[in-house]
């Protein structure tokens, strides 16, 4: 069963500037949406595109609409792969769903208009996920049209922020602001320079001694991870939090983890890379191997220099052979990630250059290491 999802988006923006790899976000509210980290391709028109769209608003979800479904369920970051993402023309009826569905059962006529349809899916943590989004307003973007990064402003010459104490900005209901400056605070700075406004307890040091140590002799931190529970370390703490923070501990610490190619239930029977025919059948064999890990909140970052053949050899070969993780990695939220980079040579090339590029750089800048005196 699908996430459909395209009756709650109202606005989003999407990347595939870079070749296997999709980035963005969806939004389905002010402050509530989620973002996409998804390895793959867009088609047709929309094949290398980034672009942004609005829903009109008065094709908007409203908060009394009663087909609203509840999305906390969806992980906020979705990873997995990419499935058929597209802009197709479809036909929606002029009428409500009830008439459109009496009429054709009647076999009358049914008016209808032709509308352009984003269609997004994906599979992630959450299995297939599906956003039909009819008539949107959408905008390719272009390097031209991408804002320019914001420059940090330099600092005056000669400013000094601590010779005026420090200062708070603030705005009025009527939008003016002001400042208040708080060097008045006992009589100004004091010239300690590690604690000029007096932030800390001038025994800091051995209160914090104390609290390690005990009565301030030696006492040796626990050598194991699980020799102190968390009831020691939080005291007070609630059963459901106490669980949550025992499990991110075995996830960290690797002690229960599993190979990865023992969860998958039902088990996969994979082809061997030598026995695939071509970039087709490999292309359709990664995307059910991703779409299967996301499952399991595994992800594959995808250079751009990878085929669908090398990422197939690389996930049978490599990831599906050796890897371990915990069973119960979904419920944390947590994604672990795989990458190509590791394992292409144009990758390994690209940043062999770049840093030796950095280094001559940095020798322009520094001048020559050997000086003639």
């Amino acid at each position: 069963m699908a996430w459909r999802i395209g009756d709650h988006v109202v606005s989003g923006e999407l990347w595939n500037t870079r070749r296997n790899s999709v980035n963005g976000w969806l939004e389905f509210a002010p402050d509530e949406g989620i973002r996409l980290e998804l390895t793959g391709n867009f088609e047709g028109e929309l094949a290398g595109k980034h672009f942004r769209f609005k829903v009109p608003p008065s094709e908007a979800p409203t908060d009394e609409d009663d087909s609203r479904l509840n999305l906390n369920d969806l992980e906020v970051m979705q990873s997995g792969g990419v499935g058929d993402v597209l802009l197709r023309i479809v036909k929606i009826p002029r009428g409500s769903i009830k008439e459109f569905y009496l009429r054709s059962k009647m076999g009358e006529p049914t008016p209808v208009d032709e509308k352009p349809c984003l269609y997004l899916e994906w599979y992630s943590q959450n299995g297939r996920v599906v956003a039909e989004i009819v008539d949107p307003q959408l905008e390719f973007v272009t390097e031209d049209d991408e804002p320019a990064p914001v420059v940090e402003p330099e600092p005056l010459p000669d400013a000094d922020a601590m010779a005026v104490g420090p200062e708070i900005i603030a705005f009025d209901e009527d939008g003016v602001h002001h400042v208040d400056d708080l060097s008045f605070l006992d009589g100004g700075p004091p010239a300690s320079e590690d604690d000029p406004y007096q932030l800390f307890p001038s025994d800091l040091e051995r209160q914090i001694s104390e609290s390690v140590t005990g009565d301030g002799e030696s006492a040796a931190f626990p050598s194991g991870s699980g020799e102190r529970s968390w009831d020691e370390v939080i005291p007070g703490i609630d059963e459901e939090t106490k669980q949550m923070y025992e499990q991110w501990d075995e996830i960290f610490d690797g002690e229960k983890d599993e190979p990865l190619a023992t969860l998958f239930d039902p088990p996969m029977s994979l082809k061997r890379p030598e026995h695939i025919a071509d970039e087709e059948e490999a292309e359709a064999l990664v995307k059910g191997l991703l779409t299967r890990l996301a499952t399991y909140s595994i992800a594959l970052d995808m250079c751009e220099h990878f085929t669908a053949l090398d990422a197939y050899r690389l996930l049978v070969d490599e990831i599906l052979s050796d890897a371990h993780i915990h069973p119960n990695l979904t419920g944390t939220g947590f994604v672990q990630h795989y990458s190509t980079w590791e394992h292409c040579p144009t990758c390994e090339a690209e940043f062999d250059a770049e840093w030796e590029q950095r280094k001559k750089e940095k020798q322009n800048e520094d001048g020559p290491d050997d000086l003639p005196y």
